[in-house]
């Protein structure tokens, strides 16, 4: 029996060795798809930066093609002042005869120049705040996709903290498991070994149980004097006397133990 339950054990043993490396297995398997999820998430944050980084190039292209413009036409602004000058150095003396139509028509022209330089400057001031709201949209932008990035991260670390706490939680029902088949085994040990301690003990008793029983006979015999009167002849055989007594004694011992009184049925 010992040997059985030794083999049983082992077989237990096995048992819960082959089930400890499939949860290693399982867990190893996660960490793979874990590794996984996080690449593709790395990769995907990597393709974002690189959008915006383009994004940024192609603002910064329109700004330089901007400022080349209003190079260009502020260039063109300044010929045409020259060439003013010019027109109004050559013929100082027909605006002095001219006297106030000469100053009414510089007074227009200054009027329409100072009007031109306004409304670039608006122009310039409509084109910086486009500039402004770009820039603003796409810092809004970008913080959002940081956030998102973020949560999505946490989110992830999350669920890594959860399946570490459900692990643990597994560990911990296993061993109590465990210990709950441990304390099965010895409470069935324990009552294997009180039967055989009580069939020790019933073993141990049996002699005097079947004293006991013979006490009864003891008192039966006769008490006092006796007197015996011998009569000589042939010797008996002392074998057919031995077997006498034992059968007589058998036969006592059967009617007392065919009694339900004695037996206790």
């Amino acid at each position: 029996r010992a040997q059985q339950e030794l083999g049983a054990s082992r077989g237990l043993t096995d048992i819960l060795s082959r089930g400890a490396t499939q949860r290693f297995g399982a867990g190893t398997g996660f960490a793979d798809a874990a590794s996984r999820a996080a690449a593709q998430k790395l990769g995907a944050g990597t393709a974002f930066g690189d959008l915006i980084s383009r994004t940024a190039g192609q603002q910064l292209g329109a700004q330089q093609q901007l400022g080349q413009t209003l190079g260009q036409t502020g260039a063109a602004g300044f010929g045409a002042l020259s060439g003013l000058g010019s027109l109004l150095g050559s013929g100082a003396q027909q605006r002095f005869a001219a006297g106030t139509g000469l100053g009414q028509t510089l007074t227009g022209l200054g009027q329409t120049a100072a009007g031109a330089r306004q409304q670039a400057g608006a122009t310039g001031m409509g084109i910086s705040g486009n500039l402004a709201n770009l820039f603003r949209g796409i810092g809004g932008t970008q913080a959002q996709g940081g956030a998102q990035l973020g949560s999505a991260q946490a989110g992830f670390g999350s669920q890594l903290a959860g399946l570490g706490s459900q692990l643990q939680q597994a560990g911990t029902a296993d061993i109590g498991l465990l210990q709950q088949m441990g304390l099965q085994a010895q409470q069935q040990r324990q009552r294997e070994l009180d039967a055989q301690r009580a069939m020790l003990l019933q073993a141990q008793q049996a002699p005097l149980a079947q004293y006991q029983a013979l006490m009864p006979f003891v008192g039966m015999a006769p008490a006092g004097q006796t007197t015996f009167r011998t009569l000589f002849g042939t010797p008996p055989s002392a074998l057919q006397a031995g077997l006498g007594t034992g059968l007589a004694g058998l036969g006592a011992l059967g009617t007392f133990f065919r009694n339900p009184a004695n037996t206790g049925t």
